[in-house]
């Protein structure tokens, strides 16, 4: 599977985000930086489904995935 980055961390590099969408209180993932930027957006509503889809995300693309969520942080 794909690399998992934890948060805090600022990347320049194309990666996959996942982070918490307010607006529509969902988890957004999202692939950042890519050229051919088709189908690279998504929402889910659980933590668990945001992480999953964003580990196949990373995979196919290649990318590390970047978790900015509050779960994400290590305690």
């Amino acid at each position: 599977m794909g690399d998992l980055i934890r948060f805090p961390i600022v990347r320049r590099r194309a990666h996959v985000v996942l982070a918490w969408d307010a607006a529509w209180e969902e988890y957004r993932v999202e692939a950042i930086g890519r050229k051919d930027r088709g189908d690279s957006l998504t929402w889910r509503s659980e933590y668990g489904q945001a992480v999953d889809r964003g580990l196949v995300m990373a995979e196919h693309f290649g990318l590390p995935l970047v978790d900015l969520t509050a779960e994400g942080r290590g305690k």
